[in-house]
């Protein structure tokens, strides 16, 4: 790769080729040259990019010492621990002069176990001045060492406002969950969050975490939430529930906690804080048939938008609930799937 070394600016999108462990090795050789970047665009997604190519890359990402905004796409390859660790080790270097305030990072669906994750989430730990952070390791192996270590990270964000953080389809459980739950409390200034972590094995004390750290995250305006197909019952779900009361400035929703293991009582301590939400204009949720028939959803008297899906629903059913849907003052449209 023939690159300036003058440059501040570069954009290198090279997705959905067929660009193995050598080819990424002459575009890292490239890249280590151009140590003067200030502005970075990195797409080599859909690829066949192992170990060896991605800790050559990230060996190079560490000469870019000058980043202020970084897009750092290496999704869809076959990059183990080794290579995670080495681009960990690199984004470490380049966040060492703490200019960095953008950053998103994508290295999901990959081949990442804890070891891998744990150097990445050090790294994030050194972005502590990052306002705006896109960051996907969904789709690999990880457990709860690595979510801990990259909770450990995030811990460290303190002035982010706005954040999309999707870390589902791995193998996290409660302490893992904890951590990035904690983390999340520690965000205190956010406006826009998108946190999925759904399809993990999370029980009722990674939930709570979630919902505690959820409800230190006062000025939100717009959150997406994702924890579907995980082992919560109504103890997690209440704790939830509790947290999105806390969120009163929210305008826009939306909130997917379906295939878990909560009954009626996480339902309507769910519709409970929502009713806290009295800004809410736009409710996008998943749950069972009983949300509707919650008499709290009613006080949520400014949504004119609402969307719900159902887990499952007769044709019966789905004239009931628009008859219910109707008891919300200010709807305009009301969408069922």
């Amino acid at each position: 790769a023939n690159l300036n070394s003058e440059q501040i600016d570069l954009c290198c999108l090279k997705r959905k080729n067929k660009i193995g462990d050598k080819g990424a090795q002459n575009i890292g050789l490239g890249l280590s040259y151009c140590t003067q970047l200030t502005n970075l665009q990195f797409g080599i997604s859909n690829n066949q990019i192992g170990d060896d190519g991605a800790s050559t890359i990230g060996t190079a990402l560490g000469n870019c010492k000058f980043l202020t905004h970084l897009n750092f796409n290496i999704s869809k390859n076959k990059i183990g621990d080794k290579g995670a660790q080495n681009i960990g080790l690199g984004l470490s270097q380049c966040t060492q002069c703490t200019q960095l305030t953008n950053l998103e990072f994508g290295i999901s669906q990959n081949q990442i176990r804890d070891d891998g994750a744990s150097t990445i989430g050090t790294a994030l730990g050194n972005c502590k001045f990052l306002t705006h952070l896109n960051f996907n390791i969904s789709e690999n192996k990880i457990g709860d060492k690595g979510a801990h270590n990259i909770g450990l990270g995030l811990w460290n964000c303190i002035q982010l406002v706005n954040l999309e953080f999707y870390i589902d389809s791995n193998q996290i459980r409660d302490y893992g969950a904890s951590t990035i739950g904690t983390a999340l409390g520690n965000c205190k200034l956010l406006k826009n969050l998108i946190f999925y972590i759904w399809e993990n094995k999370i029980g009722d004390k990674g939930a709570y975490k979630i919902g505690l750290g959820l409800s230190n995250c006062t000025q939100l305006t717009n959150l997406k939430f994702n924890i579907v197909q995980n082992q919560i019952s109504d103890d997690g779900a209440s704790k939830i529930g509790s947290a999105i009361a806390n969120c009163k400035f929210l305008t826009d929703l939306e909130f997917k906690i379906q295939k878990n293991k909560f009954g009626d009582k996480g339902v309507q301590d769910i519709a409970l804080g929502l009713s806290n939400c009295t800004q809410l204009t736009s409710l996008d949720i998943c749950l069972n048939e009983k949300f509707l028939k919650s008499s709290e959803i009613i006080n949520c008297k400014n949504i004119k938008l609402l969307k719900l899906s159902l887990e499952e629903e007769t044709e019966k059913a789905k004239t009931e609930n628009k008859r219910l849907a109707q008891k919300i003052t200010r709807l305009v449209k009301f969408i069922i799937n």
